[in-house]
């Protein structure tokens, strides 16, 4: 369950081959916690239904 921006909340399916990266290295699913800012890559599927395919955690860097 996601909470967005916009206040509303959206449901996605984990996909078997979704990605998971902290901080730009490969993570596990037990990795996320509850309240964690995310960047999650998303689609629909056949089912109309939102699947992720890549979630990304970890500080944006600012340049220099």
């Amino acid at each position: 369950m996601l909470h967005m921006r916009d206040g509303g909340d959206l449901s996605i399916r984990l996909r078997g081959d979704t990605r998971y990266l902290a901080d730009g290295q490969v993570a596990d699913l037990a990795q996320l916690k509850p309240n964690m800012r995310v960047f999650v890559q998303a689609g629909k599927d056949l089912y109309n239904e939102v699947e992720a395919y890549q979630i990304v955690s970890g500080t944006i860097l600012a340049p220099r």
